[in-house]
């Protein structure tokens, strides 16, 4: 006796779950010719086109604008090794007629300084340039948004849009702020010098020269986002390091001095000397030159961090041997062979030698070190130099305290008592001799 068969969907079933499935296809299709003949930047294209025949007054350019077949706009300069499409969306931007509308159709504010047809937008304001999408061309607009490996896999790429007041970092891929100032960059330009007054390169070593005592800063722009840290204050913003860095210097140190950061930041950071491990079991090692709060305002923070996003490995040439090869291992460069100390007194030789990045010229605060700006007053020359020279030999007490060795080893490491000359070294003498608190 032949068994019963079972039947486990109805015929109305399979007919209702036949059709609902060519449904789904069709509406796939339907979604897929429109992506293809359809995609989002047709609509910018008929619409700036639209706007341009606005602003013409001839009716046979008018019709000629009108019917502009819609085509992808790409630009490719070998020497920047960019692709580029965002005029494919961003018609106007080297139209001066297009001054009264806004993006994607209007002008650029500053057209006439480059050659967009030529040299794209990505290599000044990064983003994906191949991308045809507003989506996958900008992705990350906002500076404090953070970006880390898995939107760089996700993404494919891993340089994310620039927000407008910090394109200027792109001026170094061709330009070099360290050289000369860089017309129309003037927040590159000031972040340079901000950097230069400060002392920075008495810690740090930038592309050509400086010293090794803190990390080294000639990749900043491309090494220190996306990493993984000791503190929240630090990582939870795209560029995050950068900024909290430089308003907080002790937070990196451990979790307790990141809480104890107070907004402002105080003139003098406290010096951690704790070698304990973090939360998540990194070690922490005690730093041999502590980095000073120098309290930048909103304007003066922004430029600093333009010039540290500004420096990255270049598209360009320059200098001559790259960033990445000087930093690899021990092939980086040392200080500078001969520091620049013929032609400088006084003041001048204090700022090359570094002094202002430990010292307050300025007033009585005791910063990393004592206040300098009344020790002519307290101190004779022979006290001076002897300090300059010896510096642990004379400890003076403060708050915070001073580390010993701190002095010789920052000095050392800048190539100062290598390479200074003994007129040098009595000018910067008689120089500190010479400050008596403003009196």
């Amino acid at each position: 006796m032949a068994e019963p068969r079972v039947k486990l969907f109805s015929n109305t079933f399979m007919a209702a779950a036949f059709a609902l499935g060519n449904f789904a296809l069709l509406l796939l299709l339907m979604w897929t010719v429109n992506a293809e003949y359809g995609p989002e930047w047709k609509k910018y294209q008929r619409r700036y086109y639209q706007l341009l025949a606005e602003r013409t007054e001839d009716p046979a350019m008018k019709q000629r604008i009108l019917s502009t077949p819609l085509a992808i706009k790409q630009v490719w300069t070998p020497k920047l090794d960019i692709i580029d499409r965002c005029m494919t969306c961003h018609l106007g931007a080297s139209n001066p007629l297009m001054s009264d509308v806004p993006q994607p159709f209007g002008v650029h504010p500053d057209f006439d300084q480059h050659a967009f047809s030529e040299i794209g937008c990505a290599v000044c304001h990064e983003g994906q340039g191949f991308a045809t999408t507003v989506h996958a061309a900008h992705v990350m607009e906002e500076l404090d948004e953070r970006f880390g490996p898995f939107d760089e896999q996700h993404s494919g790429w891993s340089r994310p849009l620039l927000p407008l007041e910090y394109t200027q970092a792109s001026c170094q891929k061709c330009h070099n702020v360290m050289e000369a100032p860089v017309p129309g960059a003037e927040h590159l330009n000031r972040g340079w010098k901000l950097v230069e007054e400060n002392g920075c390169r008495t810690c740090h070593y930038i592309v050509d020269g400086g010293a090794k005592q803190a990390p080294e800063l000639s990749m900043a722009g491309t090494t220190f986002f996306n990493n993984s840290g000791y503190s929240e204050m630090y990582h939870h913003e795209r560029f995050g390091y950068l900024k909290e860095s430089l308003r907080c210097p002790q937070a990196n140190l451990s979790p307790a001095a990141a809480e104890a950061c107070p907004d402002p930041p105080p003139p003098a950071p406290p010096v951690s000397a704790s070698a304990e491990g973090d939360d998540h079991g990194a070690p922490v090692a005690a730093p041999l030159v502590a980095m000073p709060t120098f309290a930048f305002d909103d304007d003066e923070l922004r430029d600093v961090v333009i010039f540290l996003l500004s420096l990255k490995e270049p598209s360009v040439p320059w200098p001559q041997k790259s960033f990445a090869e000087a930093a690899e291992g021990n092939g980086r460069p040392g200080p500078s062979d001969v520091p620049v100390w013929v032609g400088k007194r006084g003041a001048e030789l204090v700022q090359a030698a570094g002094c202002i990045a430990c010292h307050n010229l300025d007033g009585p605060i005791r910063t990393l070190g004592p206040s300098l700006w009344d020790i002519g007053a307290r101190k004779d020359k022979a006290y001076i130099r002897e300090s300059i020279l010896e510096p642990d030999k004379v400890i003076a007490e403060g708050d915070p305290p001073y580390v010993p060795g701190v002095m010789h080893a920052t000095l050392d490491s800048g190539g100062f008592y290598q390479h200074v000359t003994l007129e040098a070294l009595e000018s910067i003498v008689e120089y500190l001799a010479g400050l008596n608190g403003g009196g």
